[in-house]
């Protein structure tokens, strides 16, 4: 539930669509949105934020923007991801093979599992774990890229690549 406290909370997908439906407003210090452009332009339509044409630093300043309204971190997926929270930080890891079905999922799966180790360890840090969950999907897509192309490759794939592309994260 986004208005209780509890657990860190990573939003996507269709849940996106609804909170958007229903105008909630998260109000617990722990949520992480992760939208795609499309669910991006629906959550900013439903919370009044104005996005630019596309270009890095109009998806920059939106993310931030959808952030800051809502006081939580977004992590707009698409080539050149943003992380937006407190700060801005932009991943230019990867590219078209991270562009499949079910990289989405691999992304949010990672970021809840990060987000769950640190409120087991009693520290939550949601915006750093967002920056590490991007930069070893980017990572995991480039190793796999390399190492077969960029066509064909599978989700479960992207999954598998996610351990080496952890070690090579500083």
């Amino acid at each position: 539930h986004l208005t209780s406290e509890g657990c860190p909370l990573v939003v996507d997908a269709d849940a996106l669509h609804l909170m958007a439906g229903a105008g909630c407003m998260p109000s617990r210090r722990h949520v992480v949105l992760t939208p795609h452009p499309g669910e991006f332009s629906a959550l900013a339509k439903a919370y009044g934020v104005t996005v630019g044409g596309g270009a890095a630093a109009d998806r920059s300043a939106a993310a931030s923007a959808l952030a800051d309204r809502l006081g939580c971190v977004v992590v707009l997926k698409g080539h050149g991801t943003v992380v937006a929270g407190s700060g801005v930080w932009v991943d230019h890891c990867g590219g078209v093979e991270l562009a499949i079905p079910g990289s989405g999922d691999v992304l949010a799966g990672l970021l809840g599992s990060i987000l769950a180790q640190q409120a087991a360890a009693g520290e939550v840090a949601c915006e750093d774990a967002a920056r590490l969950a991007v930069e070893a999907h980017g990572r995991a897509g480039v190793v796999l890229a390399r190492r077969r192309g960029v066509r064909g490759i599978m989700a479960l794939e992207l999954a598998d690549a996610i351990p080496a592309a952890l070690e090579q994260v500083g």
